[in-house]
């Protein structure tokens, strides 16, 4: 299973280097790490060129006014993903190191979704149930099968995009019986 993660950034160097950092921590190689630049920061590019790994790739996006917290980033890296699955990962958060051969072993490929746990610096561990609520989720919990999450965008002025745009997601997958898999598993930390 190749896993495509995206990650929006804007001028935290330090924040990306650690969220960075993590991903190369996964022993499940299968990925490809989309960081999108919120306008061209050199800082970013020579970070992710610098890797010389071509499973890390440098984007950047026109800064528009309105747009918040990666949301067009999220959108654009969406559309050239080639993963099977999707993970968004911002730039201050990280993930744990076993998260890509964990999921790798526990998804079938036939769940359109697949939540995870997080450690979250304001709510503790969430979900803290099996349900996907706007408290109870992050975009880090999640993990949308690719042919689905191409189907919706993130809505660009929207603070809770994350909670919207996954809730367009479970509605799509309840709508076509798809499964929707819980995991007690905590894979990562938002900081």
């Amino acid at each position: 299973m190749k896993i495509s993660v995206i990650t929006p950034t804007f001028n935290r160097h330090q924040e990306l280097r650690r969220c960075i950092d993590s991903v190369l921590k996964q022993n499940h190689a299968d990925f490809e790490h989309l960081i999108c630049s919120d306008g061209f920061d050199s800082g970013v590019e020579n970070i992710v060129n610098g890797m010389n790994d071509a499973r890390f790739q440098f984007h950047s996006t026109e800064r528009i006014a309105g747009a918040k917290y990666g949301n067009m980033q999220r959108n654009e890296m969406i559309d050239i993903a080639t993963g099977d699955y999707l993970i968004f990962l911002d730039d201050d958060n990280t993930i744990d190191s076993g998260y890509f051969e964990l999921a790798n072993a526990l998804i079938e490929g036939t769940e359109g979704i697949a939540v995870f746990r997080i450690r979250h610096n304001s709510a503790g561990i969430i979900p803290s149930q099996d349900k996907i609520e706007l408290n109870q989720i992050d975009s880090l919990n999640f993990m949308i099968r690719m042919d689905i999450a191409k189907q919706f965008k993130w809505i660009l002025d929207l603070y809770s995009a994350d909670f919207e745009y996954v809730n367009d997601c479970l509605g799509y997958c309840r709508a076509n019986e798809i499964q929707i898999k819980y995991f007690d598993n905590i894979i990562g930390t938002h900081n």
